[in-house]
């Protein structure tokens, strides 16, 4: 057939969710519930849009982003067999640099581990 693909390494693994360690999720899940207030240790930006041609801010557009603060830890998990290609799944890692929104703006960095 033209036009199909075969990949040279066999690999099928399923990724589970990225979830907070225990110690963090607490912070996480009162960002959840929505309580009224930003929990403390949490990170709140606000930016506006740009009007181009007049260079100022565009009326009515005001956004803000809460965020959680840098250092937690998220863990998952890899399920399947990688089908002696470990090091390439390590590879693969050093690639994932950012995960969420607002990457662009110096959100979501992250690195990956794979143990």
């Amino acid at each position: 057939m033209t036009g199909v693909q075969t990949c040279a390494l066999p690999i099928c693994l399923i990724f589970t969710d990225a979830r907070l360690e225990a110690t963090a999720a607490r912070l996480f899940e009162a960002i959840l519930e929505g309580s009224g207030s930003t929990p403390r240790d949490a990170i709140v930006r606000s930016s506006t849009a740009i009007d181009r041609e007049l260079r100022t801010a565009r009326p009515h557009l005001l956004f803000t982003t809460e965020a959680l603060p840098p250092g937690l830890t998220f863990s998952g998990r890899i399920l399947g067999e990688a089908g002696g290609n470990e090091s390439f799944l390590q590879d693969a890692c050093k690639v994932l640099t950012h995960f969420g929104a607002d990457g662009a703006r110096g959100l979501g960095r992250c690195e990956y581990k794979v143990t």
